[in-house]
């Protein structure tokens, strides 16, 4: 409860194509942004889910507000469209 109050704890909800590589490139940004991966969901059922696609949940600790809009911006700039969750 405190990192998510002090905006250090995000949760991310992403759409991908079911593809190889695809999860280790968003862990790479992520990383490369000196943010910490504590879960990740990856499913490939639900009714939003198109054939081939794959809906991916990531929870992360971040240094903050101003470095989780850091995140968000490094994802979007390679093309994802990442939906905070929390």
């Amino acid at each position: 409860r405190g990192l998510s109050a002090a905006g250090r704890y995000m949760t991310i909800k992403l759409m991908l194509n079911d593809r190889p590589g695809e999860l280790t490139t968003i862990s790479r940004i992520i990383s490369e942004h000196d943010a910490n991966v504590t879960g990740v969901d990856h499913t490939r059922l639900g009714g939003a889910l198109s054939m081939g696609d794959v809906s991916i949940t990531i929870d992360m600790e971040t240094k903050g507000i101003e470095h989780c809009q850091e995140v968000i911006a490094a994802l979007e700039a390679e093309g994802y469209k990442p939906i905070v969750v929390y």
